[in-house]
This record gives C-alpha cells, sequence and structure tokens, in this order.
C-alpha cells in the first residue's frame, strides 16, 4: 500500500513536471521610449543584433526584458523582425522561432498561437488591415487572420477560406469582407470572402501582379488582373454587398511591377508602383485610376514611402544619383524637400498617427547606417549615424 502511494505520488510529479509554462517574454521595458528598432551592437562590444529603444532626449539605449515569471532575463532567441500593426501594436519576431504582439502602449507582450505575418517587403497590399472584425492579416502560412483586442486580451482568430495555404494577397473592407487572390494550379483565382458566404469572382493567368486593394466605401474593394499579352487593362471593382464585379472607370493600363505600398487618405486611395503614383478617384462625377511619375519630384528609383498623417513620404534616388526625401500632399501634390544634399539613402519609414516618424538609411559617404527622426512639420534629427550594419525593423510610438 505504501508502495502504490509513492509510485502515485512521483507519476502526478513527472505529470506537473510538464505542465510548468516556458519561459517567454511578458513585458518590454518601453519607458521614455519614442521609437524602437532592432539593428547591430551600439553599445557595447558583444556582436549580437539587439531591440534598442530611442528615448524622448533622443538618446539609445538596450531594452529590458521581463519573462512570465516576472524576472528580468535575456530572451534565448535573438530579434529579427519588426512591423507596425497600428497606431499602438508591433509585431515582434524572434528568429522565426518566437513571435509577439507588442503593446507599445504598456510594453506588454501576447506571444503569437498563429503563423506570424508575411514580410511586407515583397507584398503587393496593405499588411495589416483594420477592420469591425479586427485588424486583418496574412500570415507566412499563406493563410488569414485577425488579431482581435478586448480590454484585457489579444488573441489571433484563424479566418478559415477554400483556400487556406494557397493565398497570396487580400483586401478588406471596414466589415471584415475580405477580397483575396489565390494560387490555383496556374491560375490566380480571386474570391470573395463575407461573414456567410464565399464566392469566386475572376480566374486570371499568371503573367504579372495581381494587386488588390481597398476603397473608399465601405462596400468596395479593388483589383487589378494582367493579361497574357501585356496589353493595358482595366481595374475591376467588386461591390461587397451584392457581391458583383465590373470594370472600373475607362482608363487602361499595365501595372508590370505591382504596388510596393498603398495609402488611405480621407477622399482617396493611393499606391506606389513602378516609380509611379496610382491614385484611385471615387467621385459622383468620375471612376478613374489617375497615374503620376515620380520623376515629376526628381525621382527616377523610389525606395520606401510611407502616409505620415496626411501626407505622404517619399524615399528615392534622383535624376543625379543622389538619396532624397520628400514629403507629397495627396490634395495638390505639392511637394516639400526634407533632406536632398545630406546623402542618407532612406530604405525605410515608420510614421505614428501624429505625423511623427523613424527612418533608417545608410550614408552615400561612408556607408554607415544612420537612424533619425522626421518631424510633422518637416524638419528631422540625426540619431545616430555610425551604425556598422543594417536594420532589420522600426517601429513608431506616440
Amino acid at each position: 500500500m505504501i508502495l502504490a502511494v509513492i509510485l502515485f505520488a512521483v507519476g502526478c510529479n513527472k505529470e506537473n513536471d510538464q505542465l510548468v509554462p516556458q519561459e517567454h517574454i511578458k513585458n518590454i521595458d518601453l519607458s521614455y521610449a519614442s521609437s524602437i528598432f532592432i539593428g547591430p551592437n551600439v553599445v557595447d562590444t558583444e556582436n549580437r543584433k539587439r531591440l534598442y529603444k530611442v528615448t524622448n532626449e533622443n538618446e539609445i539605449d538596450t531594452v529590458t526584458y521581463t519573462n512570465n515569471f516576472d524576472e528580468t532575463f535575456i530572451p534565448q532567441w535573438l530579434p529579427t523582425d519588426l512591423h507596425q500593426i497600428n497606431n499602438d501594436l508591433l509585431y515582434l519576431g524572434f528568429q522565426g522561432v518566437e513571435n509577439y504582439i507588442l503593446d507599445n502602449r504598456n510594453g506588454n507582450t501576447t506571444p503569437m498561437q498563429s503563423a506570424p505575418p508575411i514580410s511586407g517587403k515583397f507584398f503587393f497590399c496593405e499588411q495589416f488591415i483594420p477592420t469591425s472584425a479586427g485588424v486583418i492579416y496574412l500570415g507566412n502560412d499563406s493563410k488569414l487572420y485577425s488579431i482581435v483586442t478586448s480590454e484585457n486580451s489579444i488573441v489571433e482568430v484563424p479566418i478559415s477560406t477554400a483556400h487556406d495555404g494557397a493565398i497570396t494577397g487580400f483586401a478588406a473592407d471596414p466589415r471584415g469582407n475580405i477580397l483575396y487572390s489565390a494560387s490555383v494550379d496556374n491560375f490566380v483565382e480571386i474570391h470573395l470572402q463575407t461573414a456567410n458566404s464565399s464566392k469566386k469572382i475572376d480566374t486570371v493567368n499568371k503573367v504579372g501582379f495581381t494587386v488588390l486593394w481597398n476603397g473608399l466605401n465601405e462596400n468596395e474593394l479593388f483589383y487589378y488582373k494582367p493579361v497574357d499579352n501585356d496589353n493595358e487593362t482595366n481595374v475591376q471593382l467588386v461591390d461587397t454587398d451584392q457581391q458583383t464585379s465590373r470594370n472600373y472607370g475607362d482608363n487602361r493600363f499595365v501595372l508590370s511591377c505591382g504596388l510596393s505600398k498603398i495609402m488611405t487618405f480621407e477622399n482617396k486611395v493611393m499606391g506606389i508602383g513602378c516609380n509611379e503614383i496610382y491614385e484611385l478617384v471615387n467621385t459622383e462625377e468620375s471612376e478613374e485610376v489617375l497615374i503620376t511619375s515620380l520623376r515629376d519630384f526628381n525621382i527616377i528609383n523610389n525606395q520606401t514611402t510611407e502616409k505620415s498623417k496626411d501626407k505622404m513620404v517619399i524615399a528615392g534616388i534622383n535624376t543625379t544619383g543622389n538619396p532624397l526625401l520628400l514629403k507629397i500632399d495627396p490634395v495638390d501634390y505639392s511637394s516639400q524637400h526634407i533632406m536632398q544634399f545630406e546623402g542618407i539613402t532612406v530604405y525605410d519609414i515608420a510614421s505614428n498617427d501624429l505625423g511623427e516618424s523613424i527612418f533608417w538609411g545608410t550614408s552615400q559617404h561612408n556607408g554607415k547606417t544612420a537612424v533619425g527622426h522626421l518631424h510633422n512639420d518637416g524638419t528631422y534629427t540625426i540619431i545616430e549615424q555610425n551604425i556598422d550594419g543594417t536594420i532589420d525593423g522600426i517601429g513608431k510610438m506616440n
């Protein structure tokens, strides 16, 4: 009898040992931080990538991690991915092993239970789309998910479709209706997914970039489909209420390199592709897509574009081979030069709702990496300009 009790106790202990929570990040100290970034070592001699915060005094400091046992610790994996989800949330990845949603208001982290988002660098639609059903994103497993937030929790909810594992892009209206593209054999299929139904809208040959983007009205989504002979073609409008599609406007064009950035402003939707600005015009008087070359702003090679409050911030190379950074007003296309003689090629920009931004780039003079802040009034501050190595991700906080 005594032996049985001992064996039972040992068995219970082994079972309880398996239930010990795995260590993970619970909080990241973002006190006094205005921005964060992942970069090479800038504080000591240890050669490893780190997550840094830029303080309100424009000083760079390493962050402190707290685990789920409320202990200060150093994570096992290195930070490798950082993307802005919205004004309050960021995605933070550690070598593809651990992934978190970071609340920049308090530094609390939520371990992701679903696939992390696909990299936005080669993603020809908006990476995170806010809807009444949550913030929708495409995972790196080619499935759709929604990030749903409440006062006390952040969770990812899988969105089941008929093409899980084959989705290549998406757009969503404010009510959560989704237009997605999926790779099916030698074709790209366009499907409309609503809360109650799923319908195939179109089938497109795999001959170029099929681009989907949001409209101005809550029941409208759009897509561009290439054709075999590389002829000009129309944009298609999808009515999510009627579940129908039609040609949008009369102008036809070739979108040969997709859209690298899609931005929604108060009265228009704009995208950047092929060193051109594509403006979706949808008024009672007109339906068309206006195309403006970045050469009109002396840019021949666009590096990155970001929406900054009510302006576009565009970085590129000008006609003399020098880097250029400017703001463009989407209302009248007036421009404001921010940097044109500093010799810094800007590769990435992240902004908050106030129009304040963090950027990083490299110097033409010595190849060093620079990190700085862009301000809503068009001025800038260089925080550090002698970093060896590149930056892997940036995020801007209020």
